[in-house]
């Protein structure tokens, strides 16, 4: 009896540890913290950690390489190192190079140069004795002319193939822009847009950054240019909640884009989950997936 109860108490001890583990990824954010700097080159480092850094993930990228970091409680885990050579390799590479420098292996190899150079000197002197005999040249203008039609006729046909493909697919274009207006034009694809619309701003209140500050200096080259792409930036007002300031510089006669930006969030698996479980729970959605499918 006591050992039953022991191994009850291992199993016990197990479904709760993977119960805890469960609650804690779907409840636990996982935070990042990303930060960009561009000056003449891009460089950047982004963080993601997760319970009290128990996982914790460093991404640095600077002179157009990138370097990873992981730690798993406390001990950094390598990731994409290159392995090790073997001593075996090593030795063979020192034996290949005695075998080329020894003066005995280089004797034995001369003669072999040799023979090569008479084998391809013979090859040439049979070539020279091949040109200096008379051509045939109405049957080799006749091969040639052959060979020039045979050229023309198949790029005609691939000519023709593509012209005929590229018809093909303008058809299939407007056949698939007509069914993807029908989708949206019908009442209940409508709604089931409407809720994939608001289940992505939910998404997007609790997955945007929390705090994002910097400033970013820019100039097109034109002044007309750069009023536009201001202009662009204002249509867009989520970046104002923020501490980013965006200068426009007028006067610079080349493009340019100077500055620094760190942003900080978290994550939440259970958001992800709650969105899943509503979209799959909708009538809608089910009716729109399988009028795709179909």
């Amino acid at each position: 009896m006591e050992i039953l109860f022991l191994i009850l108490k291992i199993i016990g001890i197990l479904l709760a540890v993977i119960i805890f583990l469960c609650f804690a990824a779907l409840a636990v954010p996982v935070r990042y913290s990303v930060c960009m700097e561009v000056q003449e080159d891009l460089a950047g480092t982004a963080a993601f950690s997760w319970f009290c850094r128990l996982l914790c993930l460093n991404i640095n990228y600077k002179e157009k390489s990138m370097a990873f970091r992981l730690r798993i409680f406390g001990i950094p885990v390598s990731i994409g190192r290159q392995k090790k050579r073997s001593p075996k390799a090593g030795r063979t590479k020192a034996r290949k190079k005695k075998r080329e420098t020894d003066p005995v292996v280089s004797q034995t190899k001369e003669p072999q140069v040799q023979e090569a150079a008479v084998w391809d000197d013979t090859k040439a002197r049979k070539g020279s004795v091949s040109e200096n005999l008379p051509e045939q040249g109405s049957g080799r203008r006749k091969t040639k002319a052959k060979k020039r039609r045979k050229k023309f006729f198949s790029g005609f046909e691939a000519l023709r193939q593509w012209i005929s493909d590229v018809k093909d697919k303008t058809v299939t274009g407007k056949e698939k822009f007509e069914n993807i207006k029908k989708l949206i034009s019908e009442e209940t694809n409508k709604s089931a847009f409407l809720h994939l619309f608001q289940e992505l701003k939910f998404l997007m209140r609790h997955y945007s950054p929390r705090r994002a500050f910097g400033e970013l200096e820019f100039a097109v080259g034109d002044p007309g240019g750069t009023g536009q792409v201001l202009g662009m930036f204002s249509l867009f007002p989520f970046w104002s909640r923020y501490r980013i300031n965006i200068i426009p510089d007028f006067q610079a006669e080349n493009f340019y884009v100077r500055g620094r930006l760190q942003v900080k969030g978290h994550i939440r698996a259970w958001h992800f989950l709650r969105t899943a479980f509503r979209l799959i729970k909708d009538k809608n959605i089910k009716a729109l997936i399988t009028s795709v499918r179909t």
